[in-house]
């Protein structure tokens, strides 16, 4: 169950039910009509204030309020204003809890929820002024429909400013943490990364290579590691911008290189290595200054497989969503689960356990880029996060996984061997701003593939990706 401060809650659900005892019938029921009478157009000034305002694209567009939200709220108003008894009001104020989580999930900043419920009101109010009912019948409906509203206003404000003070210090220690991942490790393997891709660029202007080949920066391993883990690390850095900019411009001297008629000459490409040149320089400089004033930090790694625990999970998925919703790149989120893991540890012994679940880690990490993520996400269970992919790339890294662990056998103490198998689940972002639906719609299809006989994959299926998740997934 979902908590807020105690005297807060005590204090709603009282003023609930007295908003709602202290009410008529006839007052409510009028209410209740009208807006379920001019609910679209409600729901319409609502979703205008948010998509008005120009951060809104993040998290919000016009296809997902048509689709999948503007019922839902009409649902919510007619919920709110229906009330009931003691019971009912404590439903009520757990749904708005989810609701105030969810919008911290998503990041819809809490002024425009309020702009937008204050607009509600305005317009519910005018109804019912203008609707054929005795003064005081039209008088106790504006003010039950606008204090209820209020209320439940107020509890998902509550919410939304506790998970969000709770994800602000999550992503502040997640910035430190992964930082100090082994450092000057790091520091060497992405300095060398960039070097590769200069010296890629070099070869292939000077043997005359055409300028249709020439990698770019921002989709080659230097560039995917800056924009999915570097920047989080560095994100208080001015320098982070800067990096983020010098591999824009090489990007787009490249680009103007191929699209120029005369930039085959040997004078062009020249031009080109000494502008690239001088951006890489610069950009080596900062990730080196950078990487120079990351504090270490080692909490935040599960200490049996080395793999991310589940802390930092949401910070993960709450930037890929917001990048996937700029960039239009999507990302997959893949489950797998160890079959029969008990009897495992039950036949065998803990310590077999333990070696396969770091014989799994092992083979998870060996199929991932240095972009992705992997973590452990519960006893036998994890969770990895592929950026930048499709369900067909997902689905083969899924099946290279199974079909790796299959293969796998452990060498156990007194000469006997274990085999296992692992069961995945697999789904792919489809545009919800709330992370918690690809995480759940991933675990659906993981339940799936072990409900059909383990050692297989499962892809979401349509509905599992739009269907809400369960009350505190995604965590």
């Amino acid at each position: 169950m979902l908590l807020i401060d105690a005297d807060l809650h005590t204090r709603v659900s009282t003023a609930w039910m007295h908003q709602f005892d202290q009410t008529a019938f006839s007052a409510r029921q009028l209410a209740q009509s009208l807006a379920r009478q001019h609910a679209v157009a409600l729901v319409g000034h609502f979703y205008t204030t948010m998509l008005d305002d120009a951060g809104s694209a993040v998290f919000l567009s016009h296809e997902m309020v048509e689709q999948r939200l503007a019922a839902s709220l009409r649902q919510w108003l007619e919920e709110v204003l229906e009330g009931g008894d003691e019971n009912a009001i404590e439903a009520l104020i757990q749904r708005q809890l989810h609701i105030g989580s969810v919008h911290a999930r998503i990041g819809i900043p809490a002024h425009l929820v309020v702009a937008g419920a204050r607009l509600i009101k305005q317009t519910l109010a005018g109804h019912i002024q203008q609707a054929n009912e005795d003064v005081t019948t039209r008088f106790k409906a504006v003010d039950y429909a606008t204090g209820v509203i209020d209320l439940a206003i107020e509890v998902m404000i509550a919410t939304y400013s506790q998970a969000r003070e709770h994800s602000l210090k999550e992503e502040e220690a997640y910035r430190y943490f992964a930082g100090a991942r082994n450092i000057g490790l790091e520091r060497e393997r992405q300095q060398g990364g960039l070097l590769e891709w200069e010296n890629a660029v070099v070869f292939q202007l000077a043997t005359g290579a055409p300028l249709a080949n020439l990698p770019l920066l921002s989709v080659d391993a230097f560039g995917l590691w800056f924009k999915h883990k570097g920047q989080p690390v560095f994100s208080r850095d001015p320098q982070s911008d800067a990096v983020a900019q010098l591999i824009n411009d090489c990007d787009t001297a490249i680009r103007e290189l191929q699209n120029d008629p005369a930039g085959a000459s040997m004078e062009a490409r020249t031009d080109l290595l000494r502008r690239l040149h001088n951006k890489v320089a610069q950009i080596r400089q900062h990730t080196q200054s950078m990487f120079e004033k990351i504090a270490e930090l080692e909490s935040g790694r599960d200490e049996l497989t080395h793999l991310l625990n589940r802390r930092f999970l949401s910070t993960v998925l709450r930037r890929e969503v917001a990048l996937s919703g700029r960039g239009r790149r999507s990302f997959a989120v893949i489950m797998v689960d160890v079959d029969h893991f008990k009897t495992i540890n039950d036949q065998h012994g803990h310590a077999a356990g333990d070696l396969a679940l770091q014989a799994i880690a092992a083979i998870l990490l060996r199929n991932l880029r240095i972009s992705d993520y992997a973590f452990r996400y519960g006893g036998e269970e994890f969770l990895l996060v592929v950026v930048e992919t499709d369900e067909k790339a997902a689905m083969g890294i899924a099946e290279r996984i199974r079909r790796e662990v299959e293969q796998e056998t452990l060498s156990m103490p007194g000469g006997h061997s274990v085999k296992f198998t692992v069961s995945i689940g697999v789904a792919v972002h489809t545009g919800h701003p709330d992370y918690a639906h690809i995480v759940d719609a991933a675990d659906r299809a993981l339940y799936r593939a072990k409900a059909l006989g383990r050692n297989r994959i499962e892809v979401a299926l349509p509905q599992e990706a739009v269907t809400p998740p369960k009350a505190g997934s995604g965590s």
